[in-house]
């Protein structure tokens, strides 16, 4: 079969060429436009992954290096800092073949050295990215004896200097800020029980055990009745067997949570649909003024009064 090309005679002869640019222009220019779009997305990603926790400085390698662990494993380079994975200890070079070699074992030796080119290439790609994300998250001041190494190297390097420092200042601010933690009516109830975890797990040898973690929870919470019932209910299904657990917690704080937030809701809903003040019809009101005692006005209204 004969496919029929602008280029082609047949159809030259019958359609101009530029009738086919001036067809296909409009969907080139719409598609056109989602290039910017596209690299400002990308742009904006790695801006916010990147600007996402502090840089590191003396006094805060614990909260930084498991924040900064996992940056390096999202973006797949984590275990170069591990040293699960390395640059090849030589560089690959390209390899004579024999004279007596055939086309296929000659072919045979360039794909060998093609792909083994490839792999240190990668490696090579992989473990600078590493080198320069730690490098962004890290004060000038932590530049020094950096130079110059891979990023094991870079990695073991800071944390031989800063895993035994500060250790016990950093632990008391995050356990003033676990204690200090209080919850607002209308927050995001997952993430406040959620930043009792992180911080608690920062802490490491030193974190709370699961009952105080599960008391500081209640603690955080409003004084007011529907929280400090919810509060004496749980407190007074403990004992000295069964014991206070986060786990039942977050679930029962979850709970309450979704139950009052989908009662304004729905209340808001009602209220907005039906566009009126909360105030009572006046089928409602009834006159308090004991000779009168009728529905419809108040006792200020009551003609009987006046």
């Amino acid at each position: 079969m004969r496919l029929f090309t602008p280029s082609s005679p047949l159809v030259a002869s019958r359609v101009p060429r530029h009738t086919f640019s001036a067809v296909f222009w409009p969907f080139r220019a719409v598609f056109g436009l989602f290039w910017p779009f596209r690299a400002f997305l990308a742009h904006m990603t790695t801006s916010a992954s990147s600007d996402e926790f502090p840089k590191l400085t003396h006094g805060n390698y614990h909260a930084w290096a498991p924040r900064m662990t996992a940056e390096l494993q999202r973006l797949g380079v984590w275990r170069f800092c591990t040293g699960d994975e390395c640059i090849p200890a030589t560089k690959p070079s390209a390899v004579s073949p024999p004279t007596t070699a055939t086309i296929s074992e000659c072919a045979t030796l360039d794909r060998n050295f093609m792909d083994a080119q490839r792999i240190y290439s990668d490696a090579c790609r992989r473990n600078d990215q590493a080198i320069g994300l730690i490098m962004t998250k890290i004060e000038p001041s932590q530049y020094e004896d950096l130079e110059d190494k891979s990023a094991k190297e870079v990695w073991d390097t800071l944390k031989a200097r800063h895993a035994g420092t500060h250790t016990g200042l950093a632990a008391f601010y995050t356990k003033v800020g676990m204690l200090e933690k209080k919850y607002t009516d209308g927050d995001d109830m997952n993430s406040h029980l959620t930043f009792f975890s992180m911080e608690n797990r920062k802490l490491g040898k030193n974190a709370f055990d699961d009952e105080f973690l599960a008391q500081l929870m209640l603690m955080s919470l409003p004084r007011d009745s529907t929280w400090e019932t919810l509060v004496v209910v749980l407190l007074q299904s403990t004992s000295d067997t069964n014991k206070l657990k986060t786990s039942n917690v977050t679930t029962r704080l979850m709970q309450e949570y979704c139950c009052l937030t989908s009662t304004e809701s729905i209340d808001s809903a009602l209220t907005t649909r039906a566009g009126k003040s909360s105030k009572l019809p006046k089928a409602q009101v009834r006159c308090t003024y004991k000779p009168c005692c009728k529905s419809g006005h108040t006792e200020a209204e009551c003609w009987k009064w006046l």
